[in-house]
C-alpha cells in the first residue's frame, strides 16, 4: 500500500527528501489510526485530533493533510468534499513575528 504510493511519487519525479517525508507521515498515520484495508475520512480527522492534541503545529498538520489527500487519491479511498476541506483543512501556522518595542525599532 505505502509502497505503490511512493513508487507513484517517485515517477511523478518527487525528490529523495519528499519521499523520505511522505513516507514518514503515512507510517505515522498508519501507526496511530492502525493497520487497516480501507481507511476513511473519519480515520484523517482522528489522526489531526491526535497530532493536535500532541501539540503539533499548524504547518506540520497541512504537510500531513496533504499527504493523506494524495495517498487516499493513489488508493481510490473516499476524501474530504471541497466544502468539507474548508471546514477541517488545518490552518498553517502564524509566521514567527518578534515583538519590539517602540524603542528597539
Amino acid at each position: 500500500m505505502i509502497e505503490n504510493f511512493i513508487l507513484g511519487l517517485k515517477s511523478g519525479g518527487a525528490s529523495d527528501q519528499t519521499l523520505v517525508r511522505y513516507r514518514q507521515a503515512i507510517e505515522h498515520f498508519i501507526e496511530t489510526v492502525g493497520k487497516k484495508k480501507i481507511y476513511s475520512k473519519q480515520d484523517v480527522l482522528r489522526y489531526l485530533a491526535f497530532l493536535r492534541d500532541k501539540g503539533f503545529k499548524g504547518n506540520y498538520m497541512r504537510f500531513c493533510w496533504y499527504a493523506l489527500k494524495r495517498f487516499y487519491a493513489s488508493n481510490g479511498w473516499e476524501w474530504f468534499t471541497e466544502a468539507e476541506e474548508n471546514k477541517v483543512r488545518p490552518k498553517p501556522s502564524e509566521p514567527h513575528r518578534p515583538f519590539l518595542l517602540k524603542e528597539e525599532v
